[in-house]
């Protein structure tokens, strides 16, 4: 009987220790997902000169400051534009992109907690954690309609 929870708790601990390693990889690779994005529409930026929105080369520092008063340089907000320019390599909408990868990475963190105390069923937790992501996922709702 003593082996039987040893066994059950080795167990346990090498499932805690293999979803630690998933949370570890999904924030890891989500920065670095948001890195190369931002970095990708900073080069396209820089190569092309365009936004993606309009080009400012050529503008003196005074017409710039205009042109991006005037809205037309302005960052996508609407995430499903975002992606849709991004996939035309739009250099405003690919850090856009980049930055909501960011931003959604420890949401997506919170998440996978959740499935984590599901497993493990320790119920009280799944309540906090729930609570967290709904707190979350109502602030990015919010902001966005703002």
């Amino acid at each position: 009987m003593r082996q039987g929870k040893s066994e059950l708790r080795e167990r346990e601990t090498r499932e805690l220790t293999e979803m630690e390693v998933l949370v570890s990889r999904l924030l890891r690779g989500g920065v670095l997902l948001s890195v190369a994005l931002v970095l990708l529409g900073v080069v396209i930026l820089l190569v092309t000169g365009n936004t993606g929105t309009g080009d400012f080369r050529g503008l003196s520092a005074k017409e710039l400051t205009a042109y991006g008063a005037g809205g037309a340089s302005s960052f996508p907000h609407d995430p499903v534009r975002a992606l849709s320019d991004a996939l035309h390599l739009r250099a405003y909408a690919v850090i856009a992109v980049g930055l909501l990868v960011l931003v959604l990475t420890p949401v997506l963190r919170v998440a996978l907690t959740v499935v984590t105390f599901v497993r493990e069923r320790d119920w009280s937790y799944v309540v906090m954690t729930l609570t967290v992501l709904t707190i979350l996922c109502s602030a990015l709702a919010l902001g966005r309609a703002l």
